[in-house]
C-alpha cells in the first residue's frame, strides 16, 4: 500500500505538471511529427480533448509514441520506486549488500538509457528521481509519526485536514476523523 500511495501521489503530481509544462520532445521521431507551436488562445478546446484521447488509440504513423510528456519522467518514477522498495524492505545487517546493488544498478542504468535514447531530458529524469525520493521519505516520516503516536504538527491546512488523516487511516484502519488536526 505504501508503494501504491507513493506511485499514485507522484502520478497525480505528474499529471498536473504535464498540463502546465510543455517542453519540446528530444526524441527524433516526435520532432518530425510536430508541425509547429500553437497558442492556447488559438486552439479549440474540443481539439485538446480529442487529441488527448487519440494518444490511447493505435496510429501507424506515430507507432504509438507518446510525444510531449516530458516533465517529469514516469519511467524514472517506476525505476526509482523499485530501487527504494528493495533498499528499504530487504533485510540486511551487512554494510554492503549484493542483492540491493543488483536492483539499484539496473534502475540507475535504465534511467541513464532514457537519457541516452533521447526519450527524456536529463532534467526530467533528475526531477523525477528527486520527487520520488522526497515523496517516499515524506510518506515514511508520516508513517513513523503515526506508529510512534507522536504529535503531528501540520504546516499547511491541507496536511492536517487531508494528507495526515488519509495516510493514518490507510496505515491503521481507524476512522479518519480521529486524525484530523487543525492545531
Amino acid at each position: 500500500r505504501r508503494i501504491m500511495m507513493t506511485f499514485g501521489t507522484l502520478m497525480c503530481m505528474r499529471s498536473l505538471v504535464l498540463l502546465v509544462t510543455s517542453l519540446p520532445d528530444p526524441y527524433p521521431q516526435c520532432q518530425q511529427l510536430i508541425p509547429g507551436t500553437t497558442l492556447w488562445s488559438e486552439m479549440d478546446w474540443r481539439d485538446i480533448f480529442v487529441n488527448a484521447l487519440k494518444l490511447y488509440a493505435y496510429n501507424e504513423e506515430r507507432d504509438n509514441l507518446s510525444c510531449g510528456d516530458m516533465m517529469f519522467s514516469g519511467h524514472t518514477v517506476g525505476f526509482t520506486i523499485c530501487a527504494l522498495v528493495w533498499h528499504r524492505y530487504y533485510p540486511s545487517t551487512k554494510l554492503f549488500n549484493w542483492i540491493k546493488l543488483m536492483v539499484v544498478i539496473p534502475s540507475a542504468c535504465a534511467c541513464i538509457l532514457l537519457i541516452l535514447s533521447r526519450m527524456h531530458y536529463t532534467l526530467d529524469v533528475m526531477i523525477a528521481a528527486y520527487m520520488t525520493l522526497t515523496t517516499w521519505a515524506s510518506l515514511h516520516r508520516l508513517v513513523h509519526s503515526i506508529h510512534s503516536k507522536t504529535t503531528y504538527h501540520h504546516v499547511f491546512i491541507l496536511d492536517g485536514l487531508l494528507i495526515y488523516p488519509l495516510v493514518a487511516w490507510i496505515e491503521t484502519g481507524e476512522p479518519i476523523s480521529t486524525f484530523v488536526s487543525l492545531n
